[in-house]
């Protein structure tokens, strides 16, 4: 299993903004990254086929 990849709680930033107090603090207790998107969406980052990508938490969810 490979914690970086590994995407939980991603229903907890949906709606929210990357610089919410909520989401920073959830930011410290994850493994994986989260960086700002456009309009300041929470942007979840992860190795997939090979290379870096960017996925939105809704994204995520559906998956």
């Amino acid at each position: 299993m490979n914690p970086i990849n590994t995407v939980f709680d991603a229903k907890r930033l949906i709606g929210r903004r990357y610089t919410d107090a909520s989401v920073q603090s959830d930011i410290k207790l994850w493994p994986f990254k989260v960086i700002p998107g456009p309009g300041d969406k929470p942007m979840i980052v992860v190795q997939y086929k090979g290379e870096e990508k960017q996925f939105a938490a809704e994204e995520i969810s559906s998956m």
